[in-house]
């Protein structure tokens, strides 16, 4: 999937234009793991001791960028690129790459979650997850871990307009709780934003009917066991820029009804006709609203096209 994400970065000119021309966006690319960041702040989920390579991308061949972190251990493989040890301990690591003359720079918030073996009897740290439904299927391996969300650190930035209290469950319990996200899953929601405010569609983030949810959770809404909320790429989202828990009138009929889901489901499919698209294909929903919520759509990045409630 890295080299496929690559080849398209290199052979598209508008995804490169798309990626370098937001303004939240650096002026350069930076790779880690199985992605790519254009984003000034980009969350990154490691296990404890974890190694990544990090390197910037399409930069000018005459800049030196610099790693600058006061966590884990950094090693320099080559000009601008790095090899990075996350630390041990649970928690969140920010690494700063920047360009010499300190003009652009990237933020990595790296948090390093809690381990997956660390769930004992469906719970963890008293936080009720309960089972994960076991599978052969890759798309459904277990998390290797839980990020730890408190309420000291629910409001920190993984994108340019989320932050880990966007993603909770929404069981009660008390704090720490916690979450598992995937890095595509954020990458995407940020790029779908970034195509509707650049299509004249402006609004400053996605409202939330539902972020990361624990199989057990899962399991009491009566929904189905293998989910993509529980693996936690799985967005049911809406735009509501004047708060009032409704879908805002995005046709500018004059009317807030379901022709203003449709219209956000049919926007957002459109990208799915870019070639440069295919690394975030998945799951788009369209859900009306009922007694319990407003209507929204949902959308995942599972790997595979897949589409209801058209």
């Amino acid at each position: 999937m890295m080299k496929s994400l690559i080849l398209i970065l290199l052979c598209s000119a508008p995804l490169l234009s798309y990626l370098r021309g937001q303004d939240m966006d650096a002026g350069f690319l930076v790779k880690f793991k199985d992605e790519v960041t254009p984003h000034r702040i980009t969350g990154v989920f490691l296990t404890p001791g974890e190694q990544m390579k990090i390197e910037t991308l399409f930069e000018d061949k005459d800049e030196t960028y610099h790693l600058v972190t006061k966590f884990g251990t950094k090693r320099t493989v080559s000009k601008n690129v790095w090899q990075w040890t996350a630390p041990e301990e649970k928690g969140i690591y920010p690494i700063v790459i920047k360009e010499s003359n300190d003009q652009d720079s990237m933020l990595l918030n790296c948090i390093v979650m809690v381990p997956f073996e660390q769930v004992t009897e469906g719970k963890l740290n008293g936080f009720r997850i309960g089972s994960y439904p076991k599978s052969t299927n890759e798309l459904y391996t277990l998390p290797k871990g839980f990020i730890e969300v408190t309420r000291a650190n629910e409001q920190t930035h993984i994108s340019p307009h989320y932050t880990l209290k966007d993603f909770l469950c929404k069981q009660q319990s008390d704090y720490p709780k916690y979450i598992v996200l995937k890095e595509r899953g954020i990458l995407k929601l940020e790029m779908v934003q970034s195509y509707l405010n650049s299509s004249g569609l402006r609004f400053s983030k996605f409202r939330f009917i539902s972020g990361y949810r624990t199989p057990f959770y899962n399991r009491s809404i009566g929904n189905v066991k293998n989910s993509r909320h529980i693996f936690g790429d799985a967005y049911d989202i809406y735009i509501d820029e004047n708060n009032d828990a409704q879908m805002d009138d995005l046709n500018a009929d004059g009317e807030k009804d379901k022709k203003d889901v449709l219209y956000l489901y049919n926007r957002v499919d459109e990208l799915y006709r870019h070639p440069w698209f295919k690394p975030f294909i998945g799951g788009l929903g369209l859900y009306r609203a009922n007694s319990r919520h407003t209507g929204f759509i949902h959308i995942d990045s599972r790997g595979y096209r897949a589409r209801w409630g058209e």
